[in-house]
């Protein structure tokens, strides 16, 4: 995923296969003064928040009913 400037990126949970009954993402990484708005959500399809450019993390681990889980893990690029 790469977007521009400081930048609201909504992501979703569609990305894991199968029949999921629960979300569980992290944000993480940016430079030194970069805030993550949120930097963990339980939402499908959250929308965050990156302050400044630069290079993050976007983790999701999707659940089924029966606990087996799938992670997902992807690199945001924001530009200026």
């Amino acid at each position: 995923v790469t977007a521009g400037g400081s930048s609201s990126i909504a992501f979703s949970g569609r990305a894991v296969s199968g029949e999921v009954s629960s979300w569980s993402w992290t944000f993480s990484g940016g430079p030194s003064g970069a805030t993550i708005t949120p930097s963990s959500s339980t939402e499908q399809n959250p929308t965050v928040v990156f302050s400044l450019p630069g290079t993050y993390t976007a983790r999701l681990v999707g659940t089924n009913s029966a606990g087996s889980s799938q992670p997902v893990e992807k690199t945001v690029t924001v530009t200026a």
